[in-house]
């Protein structure tokens, strides 16, 4: 039997509402934008309470969508285990929807959304001029919860903190894309913070002696591009992390920040992937941000690779921008026209860069070769963001030319872009290459496709090490077949770091091999 999905239109008005409780499995509640619909709680129902909105506890498998709706905060008074909207069962996402306060002059005692389940994702969120308590925050994750944020603003906060977690379970996760800090203002006070953003975990992790199976295990804090400005309050950090045990924190792409760390631990309990330079601020693992001349080149079918690269005078080809690049120090950032560019395998050594096109359905890359026709090759120290674009492969021998094929050691991020095999190609025609290989390579996919592709006897996107990338003198094989180090000692320093490579909203779509027992995606070490 298939769920019913209940779908509620909100006209344009302004909703007084006494506390809204789900019953229904699958409900869609839509406005028409935050400006036009609004929904208020009612402070003087029978309920006493500042609650406007929670799902049953018999609701278990509930999955709820809120979009394009502006809530309004009236304040009932402290209350324990209350807040404008409670996500304790199901799983629930809120997209382009906004959160005020009726009177600024009053402390409130209730936060906008406090957490408690895992599959939660706010989308678009706007908070702004809000007035909280000493020990109040305006989102609350508390044990078991786990959330995901992106594109979300946070504006003109006073409280204990813009956001505070409490981190106490395996993928009870706090990831952050895209969000925005803005002259938030935090103090000290019961829970404690006094910073923009709360952190504590209670999951025990060994990362001394048992670094894989801690960082596999460990709940993750990931922020990425995130900015923090001007926000103030009574510890000198924008975020602090208190009293954890067994966290992974990544940093990619943000900007630095203060922040501050309180454990009773012997050793190091916040565990960043990529710092370097201890608890003043964070290294960032992927493309740095650099306050230095801005090298920005254009490149369009209809340039000549003897301009000078402006918008006005294009280059012709990407790898002619990226070796002027590759004499240039500060930002670098390509912009590719509208078209599709066939170019030669694009190389990209020992560089940091950007390449942006205008949109997967305008900008088009592939190389046209029937051998080595790789696109993008990163090796060892390159650093490359690509995005906004499509890139497909033609037909071609060689069994190791992938599409995007990345070195140990480099980065890459790629974003809004769709890949596929050319889809003029005739019956019978090998692909023995598949679309993605990333061997020891930081950075991830985002908001993307895979699709309609078929390969020869290959996997579509292969993730790994390889051998000879790792000592194997150091290791030895038990009477069962399992492996250990020869020393008693931690891992050995001379053996590859941990590297992370994360998918995001990807979809996989159409992708197969002549041989069965292939799979699209292989993960292995």
């Amino acid at each position: 039997m298939e769920d019913i999905i209940i779908t509620i239109d909100l006209k344009a008005g302004t909703y007084i509402e006494p506390r809204i409780r789900i019953i229904s499995e699958r409900m869609t509640m839509k406005g028409e934008g935050i400006q036009n619909t609004i929904i208020r709680n009612d402070i003087t129902s029978e309920d006493k309470t500042s609650c406007l909105l929670s799902i049953e506890p018999d609701n278990t498998e509930c999955k709820l969508d809120i979009n394009d709706i502006a809530f309004e905060q009236q304040n009932y008074g402290s209350i324990n285990d209350d807040a404008l909207i409670m996500i304790y069962y199901g799983e629930v996402r809120l997209q382009s929807c906004s959160f005020r306060q009726t009177d600024l002059s009053i402390q409130h005692n209730t936060p906008y959304i406090r957490i408690k389940q895992k599959q939660v994702a706010l989308s678009g969120i706007s908070i702004s001029n809000s007035n909280f308590s000493y020990n109040t925050a305006a989102i609350e994750v508390i044990p078991g919860g786990g959330v995901i944020l992106n594109g979300c603003n946070f504006t003109n906060i006073i409280g204990a903190a813009s956001i505070s977690a409490v981190i106490s379970e395996i993928q009870s996760d706090l990831i952050m894309y895209n969000c925005k800090f803005l002259n938030c203002q935090s103090y000290s006070g019961s829970i404690p913070s006094g910073s923009t953003i709360s952190i504590s975990s209670t999951f025990q992790q060994d990362f001394s002696n048992n670094i894989v199976q801690s960082i596999l295990k460990s709940p993750a804090c990931i922020f990425t591009q995130c900015q923090f400005t001007g926000n103030t309050g009574q510890v000198n950090s924008e975020i602090q992390f208190l009293a954890v045990n067994g966290l992974i924190v990544i940093w990619m792409k943000s900007n630095p920040i203060i922040y501050n760390e309180t454990t009773n631990s012997t050793h190091s309990s916040v565990n960043f992937l990529g710092n370097t330079e201890g608890t003043e601020k964070l290294d960032q693992l992927l493309l740095t941000n650099i306050d230095q001349r801005l090298f920005i080149f254009y490149v369009a079918l209809t340039g000549n690779d003897l301009n000078t690269g402006s918008k006005l005078s294009p280059l012709r080809m990407i790898s002619h921008a990226i070796a002027m690049l590759n004499r240039s120090a500060g930002y670098k950032e390509i912009f590719i026209m509208k078209g599709v560019f066939d170019e030669p395998q694009i190389v990209s050594r020992d560089i940091t860069y950007i390449l942006t096109g205008l949109g997967s359905h305008a900008t088009s890359l592939c190389n046209s070769k029937t051998e080595e026709n790789c696109i993008l090759w990163l090796e060892r120290g390159s650093n490359i963001m690509v995005q906004d674009c499509t890139m497909f492969k033609y037909s071609e021998i060689s069994i190791t030319a992938r599409m995007i094929d990345c070195d140990p050691w480099s980065r890459i991020i790629v974003r809004r872009c769709v890949m596929f095999n050319d889809v003029t190609a005739e019956f019978g025609v090998k692909f023995n290459a598949g679309l993605l290989s990333v061997v020891f390579t930081s950075g991830g996919i985002f908001d993307s496709v895979f699709q309609n592709s078929q390969m020869t006897n290959s996997d579509s996107i292969r993730i790994g090490s390889q051998t000879d990338d790792f000592d194997f003198d150091l290791i030895e094989k038990n009477s069962d077949g399992s492996c250990q180090f020869v020393s008693d000692d931690a891992e050995p320093e001379n053996n590859p770091p941990q590297v992370l490579f994360e998918f995001y909203n990807v979809t996989f779509r159409h992708l197969s091999s002549n041989e069965p027992s292939t799979p699209s995606v292989d993960i292995f070490s």
